[in-house]
């Protein structure tokens, strides 16, 4: 299950997004489980090769 933690009360990510600014960095930090360690790099390998081919993505 994914849950969402603002990683700064102060400047949430919402109110980031209200700002029109470029570029962008995503930050994400994961807890994954040991045991859960190989599926998790599949998906994240999986997800980066489809952003890869969105316009205006650099790197994953």
């Amino acid at each position: 299950m994914v849950k969402f933690d603002e990683m700064d009360e102060k400047v949430r990510l919402a109110n980031q997004l209200e700002e029109n600014v470029n570029p962008v960095i995503l930050i994400n930090k994961f807890n994954v489980k040991p045991e859960e360690f190989d599926q998790f790099l599949k998906a994240w390998a999986d997800d980066a090769a489809y952003f890869k081919c969105e316009p205006g993505f650099i790197s994953a």
